[in-house]
C-alpha cells in the first residue's frame, strides 16, 4: 500500500464518507473511491 492510498483510507474512515474525504483531500470523489 502506498502512502497516498493509506492517507485516503484513513481520511475516508475519519470522515465516514468518500465525498467528505474527497473534500478534505481536495480531490475528486472518483479518485478517492478507486
Amino acid at each position: 500500500m502506498e502512502t497516498r492510498q493509506l492517507r485516503i483510507f484513513v481520511t475516508v474512515y475519519r470522515c465516514g464518507s468518500f465525498t467528505r474525504a474527497a473534500e478534505q483531500l481536495s480531490t475528486s470523489q472518483p479518485a478517492v473511491s478507486e
